[in-house]
């Protein structure tokens, strides 16, 4: 069943250009992946939709990446110009490892002197050539060490957990350094860390204003989410205060609902996802409940319901816009009539067809949580929210569905859904004969046009509650 899924894959990795193609870029290496999501519809049909080139720190303003091609084109030139005889060797194709073991080639010492060449003069000019390869070879190998290094300093420092600031000053200091060593970052991180506990005492940062806070690790708007989503889960009562999470979430230790009381730092990372965060207002508390009842209220959705019911009689299919859209119901063919010898077929009557419109409305409405709601702390009341919505959304829906039974609107041809046209129509009570007489009448209906009966019996049989006892005593054994 793989064909039900694929992956969607964001990495980094490194990137060569080629010459020969005008630049084109390949993916030489895959250095990192930050995430790998298991999707139903793969956007690329499975290709590699996203990879970074590098890591690029804002606060150095180096790109790996664009050092590591112009490090591959002199190499390049370096070895065309050595030994032209490895140009072939030279390809779009080759990787770095094979760029560097043909530099090693290229830089090795010629065989030694025969003992009947010219002159000790040409041995010494060939001896220092030599010691003049081995000089440039160990600056080149360096110099790919480093760039290297730099790329792991910078994955290493952003993996850290240490606030932004602290991040660039590392990133900066390092991109600064002509060399340094894995463990130098390990080092230095470490006693960035150390540094910044001496600042804190209890969470509080003494000297950076009332309610600053250093925290590593997961960011606090994920701990946020996190948070609310215990709040309204019934099976997790790890957080049962919602003005506790009020508080943690604003900062208002008083519950005022002024935003002038609140700490604006609290609510710009309560309100962060990912990169982007929102403008700080009155409504970013709103925004971090409504995400998160939204969360709740799509899981709640999605479990078993009587409301259910209706999917039984109805079929449901994708809608792009609020646009009216057509259905179309198409005609059968008569029997196919027989073709003699030597004769040509005949033409066969082409059926009509019949075309039912619709267009798709939007539902729904906003609820209020009040200041006094989340002071006085009515827990039961904000957290029956998401249960009481999606009851609702299921409850319309259902409602929507059924009422066509119930009701019995007219429908596309301007007729009722049940009647006597439509051979669909009766008023005798539920009882075994007229059960059977309704499903007699099923298997008569006839197809559009042909005319001939479609033999289809019935699956379903929906009942009024006040029906559903009669209904299941029509279906037990020996009765």
């Amino acid at each position: 069943m793989t064909g039900l899924f694929g992956f969607s894959i964001d990495a980094e990795g490194r990137i060569a250009r080629s010459r020969a193609k005008g630049g084109q870029r390949a993916a030489r290496a895959i250095t990192k992946v930050n995430s790998v999501d298991l999707i139903v519809e793969p956007g690329a049909g499975g290709e590699v939709i996203k990879l970074i080139e590098a890591v690029q720190s804002a606060a150095t303003g180096t790109n790996t990446s664009e050092d590591d091609d112009m490090l591959r084109e002199k190499l390049i030139k370096l070895i065309e110009a050595k030994r032209p005889d490895l140009k072939g060797r030279l390809t779009d194709e080759a990787s770095d490892d094979d760029l560097q073991a043909i530099l090693t080639e290229a830089m090795a010492p010629p065989p030694a002197a025969n003992a009947n060449d010219d002159t000790g003069e040409d041995d010494a000019a060939s001896g220092g050539n030599a010691a003049g390869d081995r000089v440039g070879r160990a600056e080149l190998d360096e110099r790919l060490r480093m760039i290297e290094a730099r790329a792991a300093a910078v994955q290493t420092i952003e993996a850290s957990g240490l606030p932004a600031p602290a991040r660039e000053r590392l990133a900066r200091d390092f991109g600064g350094r002509e060399s340094f060593r894995e463990v130098d970052v390990g080092s230095a991180i470490e006693a960035e860390r150390s540094y910044l506990a001496r600042f804190a005492e209890s969470g509080q940062v003494v000297g950076l204003g009332e309610g600053s806070r250093i925290e590593a690790g997961e960011q606090r708007g994920a701990k946020i989410a996190t948070m609310l989503d215990a709040f309204f889960d019934r099976d997790d009562r790890s957080v049962q205060s919602f003005r506790e999470c009020y508080v943690e979430i604003t900062g208002d230790g008083s519950v005022t609902g002024q935003l002038e009381r609140c700490d604006a730092a609290r609510l710009r990372e309560a309100a962060a996802t990912g990169p982007i965060r929102e403008a700080i207002s009155s409504a970013t508390f709103s925004s971090v409940l409504g995400n998160a009842i939204r969360r709740r209220m799509i899981k709640e959705y999605s479990l078993p319901s009587p409301y259910d019911a209706w999917r039984v009689v109805a079929e449901t299919v994708p809608v792009q816009d609020f646009r009216t859209n057509e259905r179309t119901r198409y005609g059968g063919y008569g029997d196919l009539p027989i073709v003699g010898e030597g004769n040509p077929y005949l033409n066969l009557a082409t059926p009509t067809d019949e075309k039912a419109t619709y267009a798709v409305a939007k539902r729904g409405g906003t609820e209020l949580v009040t200041i006094e709601t989340i002071k006085n702390d009515d827990v039961g009341v904000i957290a029956r929210l998401p249960a009481k919505l999606a009851r609702s959304a299921r409850r319309t829906l259902a409602k929507f569905v059924l009422d066509f039974v119930r009701d019995n609107p007219a429908i596309y041809d301007a007729v009722a859904l049940f009647h006597a046209n439509h051979g669909n129509l009766g008023a005798a009570a539920l009882t075994k004969t007229t059960l059977a007489a309704g499903r007699l009448a099923m298997l008569k209906q006839t197809e559009k046009d042909s005319g001939d009966r479609l033999g289809i019996p019935p699956r379903h049989l929906l009942v009024s509650p006040d029906l559903e006892e009669t209904a299941v005593d029509l279906f037990r054994r020996n009765t």
